[in-house]
């Protein structure tokens, strides 16, 4: 005969690999900008375990305590922080009532099954961790657990339930969070009343929402020698003569979202650009591209080379030949500003014309 505690330690065993496979994850992911995105639909795939404590009078069910579940959720986030999910979850367990003492096996189509739905408030706490990558959340709400056996005379009943619990996200994309989640069940009955615990993994995939508009960065105000007095006017002045060596930074260079996609906005200024390096055909220069501390330096490197990109082939379009431009970005190194405040990383996003020999 089996030893009925075989099962339930053998999914304690399962259950402490996966949290720290998870937690591991949570450690290594680089992912990209994420966030919990307002109006998105999710969809979440899990597999865990549900564990059938003593009903509250003391008496044990008539199958296993520690069952594998599996099932999906369907939510919606009303706002960044708050979301509202259904969710399905489905058990198995051996019916040890049904079990040959001698051979462990239970007759064919004696099981036991177990059918879970849950109707759940979300509250994500944003803003705690940088960049959002990894989203604690806590929930609570109600819900349905149908149990029932095949066996004749077996043991079956429908309950209502509450539940509360919570978890993290851990966003590998901007749409594909790991999750991880642990609940604590009480169901109601006239008779018994269970107390049970829901752990599970899975994969939410996030679609459509409303994706934050990137904030325009503010010009830095820099006093400049002046020339000979002009007339005033409301574009950039000139790029120094390449002689100078030095850089010009156009921080009002906008991009789309975590995209390089130049802003409409940004035109009249590299129309400027195009202008003086058409006016000096023997300058050369380097486009380069840089980020505040935003997410990762992998990432950044990545972003920023892409915007550099960006601007050099704009410039290109335009009439500039390719062989008087290069471009490289920088991620967030040369900072010229403290990126422990927003104004600090607001300086520090910015492209740079470096002139060239």
């Amino acid at each position: 005969m089996k030893n009925e505690e075989e099962v339930p330690m053998k999914n304690r065993s399962m259950l402490s690999a996966a949290v720290m496979a998870f937690l591991i994850l949570c450690f290594c992911v680089t992912g990209a900008f994420a966030e919990n995105r307002e109006g998105a639909i999710t969809v979440t795939p899990f597999v865990g375990g549900l564990d059938i404590d003593r009903n509250l009078s003391g008496r044990s069910p008539d199958w296993d305590a520690s069952n594998w579940t599996y099932g999906l959720g369907l939510g919606y986030n009303i706002s960044e922080k708050l979301g509202v999910e259904l969710t399905f979850h489905y058990a198995e367990p051996r019916d040890k009532a049904s079990m040959n003492l001698d051979t462990g096996i239970t007759p064919h189509n004696y099981d036991a099954k177990i059918y879970l739905y849950k109707l759940d408030l979300l509250y994500h706490l944003t803003g705690i961790l940088p960049g959002d990558i990894v989203v604690p959340f806590v929930a609570a709400g109600i819900g349905d657990i149908d149990y029932k056996t095949n066996r004749p005379g077996g043991f079956s009943e429908n309950n209502f339930l509450v539940n509360a619990g919570g978890g993290l996200k851990v966003f590998l994309t901007r749409d594909l969070a790991l999750r991880g989640d642990v609940r604590y069940i009480l169901d109601f009955n006239s008779a018994d009343n269970h107390n049970s615990l829901l752990y599970t993994l899975g994969l939410t995939y996030e679609i459509g929402g409303k994706v934050k508009e990137a904030q325009p960065e503010p010009v830095a105000a820099a006093p400049e020698p002046a020339p000979a007095p002009a007339p005033p006017v409301v574009t950039p002045p000139p790029a120094p003569a390449p002689k100078e060596q030095g850089t010009i930074t156009f921080r009002n260079i906008l991009f789309d979202f975590d995209k390089y996609t130049i802003k409409p906005v940004s035109y009249p200024i590299l129309d400027e650009v195009t202008d003086y390096l058409k006016a000096n055909p023997n300058v050369k220069m380097e486009v380069q591209g840089y980020c505040d501390n935003k997410g990762t330096y992998k990432y950044n490197v990545k972003l920023s080379d892409e915007r550099a990109n960006a601007v050099r082939k704009y410039l290109v379009d335009k009439g500039i030949p390719g062989d008087r431009l290069t471009a490289k970005g920088y991620s967030f190194d040369n900072p010229v500003a403290s990126n422990a405040t927003d104004e600090g990383r607001a300086l520090n996003r910015r492209v740079v014309f470096k002139p060239i020999q």
